[in-house]
Parts: structure tokens; sequence; C-alpha cells
């Protein structure tokens, strides 16, 4: 599965958008999940830019073109896929601001919304103010909240214990 999600890499990495596609799709005709495909093939491909990036072997510019085109073809994934059940308990999802690394939390928000869950999904960059007001109005059983760099976690905790 290694050298698939290397393969997925190379394709985000060149920008070409149709055959990361062409990859994806030959998955979800075999009959495998979006949890699977989120999981072993874009979580990976994305761990091995971020580990190219890492070593310097590619630029800032490169790794936000995996990006985009990663963040794409998760769209593509949530366009085609259908809700199981019918929609009940409420979830919202943002990065808390100053945060811009969205696809994690992007790929949970796709698996609730699957599951029949009704999903508020605000990306990168929310201030902690309306976070409230939304989660006051909304009312949502679960709120995600997702970081990626460690210097975030005491305004983390200030969400936490606002939310």
């Amino acid at each position: 599965m290694e050298l698939q999600a290397e393969a997925l890499a190379d394709c985000l990495l060149d920008g070409d958008y149709h055959q990361a596609w062409d990859m994806i799709s030959t998955y979800l005709d075999a009959g495998q999940n979006s949890l699977f495909i989120y999981e072993h093939l874009l979580t990976e491909a994305m761990r091995h830019v971020g580990r190219l990036w890492e070593q310097g072997a590619i630029t800032v510019a490169d790794e936000h073109l995996a990006t985009s085109i990663c963040d794409m073809l998760l769209s593509q994934m949530m366009q085609q896929t259908h809700l199981l059940r019918p929609t009940k308990p409420r979830a919202m999802f943002f990065c808390l601001e100053k945060e811009e690394h969205e696809l994690g939390l992007k790929m949970v928000s796709a698996i609730f919304r699957e599951e029949g869950w009704e999903v508020l999904y605000f990306g990168p960059n929310l201030p902690l103010e309306y976070a409230i007001s939304s989660a006051k109005r909304w009312r949502p059983e679960v709120v995600g909240i997702s970081i990626s760099i460690v210097y975030h976690l005491p305004a983390l905790s200030a969400y936490i214990e606002q939310l």
C-alpha cells in the first residue's frame, strides 16, 4: 500500500488531478470505502509529501500544490458519496484561529456526513468568538477542533474551556 500512496503523492506533486482521481477511482470501483481511501491513500500520500518537504527534496510551493490537489480530490469524493441513513445528529468541525492545516479535519467531517450526521464544516482559521456563537446557535452533539502545530495548544485549551 505504501507504493500506491507514494505514486499518489507523485501525482499530487505533479499537479495531475486526473491521474490522482483515476487512482482513487480504482479503489472506489473495487468497493473500498472512504475511510480506507482517506487513511491508506490520501493521508499516507500527504505524509510522504511532508517527509519530502522536511528533507528539502521539495519546496513549499510543491507542498501547497499537493495539498491543493488533495483538497480537490476530497471535494470530489464528498460529492460522490451518499448518506447511509437519515440525517439526525449534528457535528461541527473547524481549525482554530491561525491554524491552516485542514485536510485531516475535512476527511473526518466527510466520514461523519457519510454516516448520516448533519455537518457544519468551517475549515481553517475560525476565531473563538465565531466558534462559540455557531455552537450556541446550532447546538451540535460533537465539536471537532483541529490543530497541527504544537504552539497552538494554549489556544486549543481556551477553545475547549469556552465551548
